[in-house]
């Protein structure tokens, strides 16, 4: 068995002669001998290089351009790139050391690349402080500050530095230094100008500046390539001016502009509705009738017509089979309600020379044309709103609801007989009171005893007749010479429900006859 102490004795001289061998001295001279060798065998610029274009910083290369930095302190690469690598390995206080003496460098590149630095290095340092300490708020100012520094330099900044610049005064919370670079920027990047202004755009908007972002949506217009980049730009400007309640600057500018983009129907619509909402009668209706005319192709337009008379006077006479009042609207649904005591057909005519010629229209929308009648409407103008109402029911005859209107504003353009005409098409095709008594207002002043007639007679289906309706019925047939006809109808009548006041009125036109 061996001695334990000898043991010992080996291995604490084994430990001295290993710590002789490995001293720190060693290995930091060993460092530097590798150092020179490499720069004497190597070229210093390859060297360089090939640290430079390392994709990662690490501890080895940082002290590498350490060392080389001490042997070419005045390198002004040499210094910037060990200041990347001390921020890519979180070196933070060592990086600001090493660009100090390059902040005010009179060489423009390196000045900016080292203020950029700078910049990024001041961003990280504060962006690590708590929120709200006053610490944090001293660094934003210190951030705010070097932008102010190289934007007032009167050195050259490239579109990326100004990006940079931008995003860098938005993280900040200065949306109107930001602002002011991307209008920077649209000035000077012209084949992305449009995008900078309208970025520069939404910056004012933000801050409620509603002309200031509108004028910059309008510079974003001048530079647009495409038609539809150039309606997005208008569109908003106006839109913007609207949302300040700034109306009337909105119709100028709006007119200004205008030509800059296509008329098409969204802008027309638009420009409509701004018109309504600023209570510019003139101006929407003008922009009405452009939209009327937008899909106007002259061989296929639509003339509208001037007048409308009846094609022929006769009347038919096949009320005695009317239904009665349980099965009418049943029978209304399946084929035309045949009380028809009067009907006339009626067709449009066109003068060789009308009083008031109109354009020829787009196809008929009702989308569109319900707007354009409500419009004409508002600014009072009911010969257009006629005129419209017109070629609305040529091309959509079966629409009730233009027939509607066209009555409407026939009649409060004088045209009686018109008016007369559709409430009696509405009256066949969907039986109502309301139309029966419309038709039996304005009979009388078109002197019309045939709708009156008709009239009477369809209101003795849904409901009594009075007195003086009754007695009404019998003067429009004795005037139409037809005593006859009233006294079958009123005998047909008797003998569903004999009622007094029919045997007296029978007894009245035999005595007549």
């Amino acid at each position: 068995m061996k001695n334990p102490s000898a043991l010992h004795v080996l291995r604490q001289s084994d430990r001295q002669s290993k710590e002789r061998l490995f001293s720190l001295w060693s290995i930091l001279l060993f460092a530097v001998g590798i150092v020179f060798v490499l720069m004497t065998l190597f070229p210093k610029q390859r060297i360089f290089n090939q640290v430079a274009q390392a994709n990662q910083a690490s501890t080895v290369s940082t002290f590498f351009l350490e060392n080389l930095l001490r042997a070419r302190p005045d390198d002004a690469d040499l210094r910037l790139l060990l200041a990347h690598h001390y921020l890519e390995v979180g070196q933070i206080t060592q990086a600001q050391t090493t660009l100090t003496q390059l902040l005010d460098s009179t060489q423009d590149d390196v000045w900016l690349k080292a203020r950029l630095l700078a910049l990024r290095l001041q961003k990280i340092r504060t962006l690590a402080l708590p929120e709200g300490s006053l610490q944090r708020q001293n660094g934003m100012g210190q951030l705010r500050d070097q932008i102010h520094v190289m934007i007032s330099s009167g050195h050259s900044l490239q579109t990326k530095v100004l990006t940079q610049l931008a995003q860098s005064a938005q993280l900040i919370g200065e949306p109107e230094l930001a602002q002011m670079l991307y209008e920077r920027l649209g000035t000077q990047s012209e084949p992305q100008s449009s995008a900078w202004f309208a970025k520069a755009a939404g910056l004012a908007l933000e801050r409620s500046a509603y002309k200031q972002a509108a004028s910059l949506y309008f510079s974003a217009l001048r530079y647009a390539q495409t038609q539809q980049e150039k309606k997005a730009y208008y569109m908003a400007a106006l839109k913007v001016l609207q949302a300040g309640n700034f109306l009337a600057e909105a119709i100028q500018q709006a007119q200004t502009h205008l030509e800059d983009v296509n008329q098409d129907e969204e802008i027309l619509l638009f420009l409509i509705a701004l018109g309504r909402a600023a209570g510019n009668g003139a101006f929407a209706q003008k922009y009405v009738k452009d939209l009327l005319r937008i899909a106007f192709v002259p061989t296929t337009g639509h003339v509208i017509p001037t007048r409308y008379e009846p094609k022929s006077q006769e009347a038919t006479h096949s009320w005695i089979f009317a239904p009665t009042a349980s099965n009418m609207h049943m029978d209304s649904r399946t084929e035309r309600w045949r009380t028809t005591y009067g009907r006339r057909e009626y067709r449009w005519l066109t003068n060789s020379q009308p009083s008031h010629q109109h354009p020829a229209l787009r196809p008929f929308d009702d989308r569109i044309y319900s707007l354009a009648y409500t419009v004409f409407l508002e600014n009072q103008n009911l010969q257009d709103a006629f005129a419209l109402a017109q070629a609305a029911v040529q091309q959509a005859p079966q629409r009730l609801t233009w027939r509607k209107r066209l009555a409407q504003v026939a009649e409060w353009t004088g045209r009686q007989d018109v008016a007369l005409a559709q409430w009696r098409f509405m009256a066949e095709r969907n039986p109502s009171i309301a139309s029966f008594e419309q038709i039996l207002r304005l009979a009388p002043g078109a002197w019309n005893d045939a709708q009156v007639i008709f009239s009477l007679l369809g209101l003795g289906k849904i409901r009594s007749l009075s007195d003086e309706e009754w007695h009404r019925l019998i003067d429009a047939f004795e005037r139409e010479g037809q005593p006859k006809q009233a006294i079958a109808y009123l005998t047909h009548l008797n003998q569903q429900s004999t009622a007094r006041p029919l045997l007296e009125a029978i007894a009245v036109l035999y005595r007549r006859m």
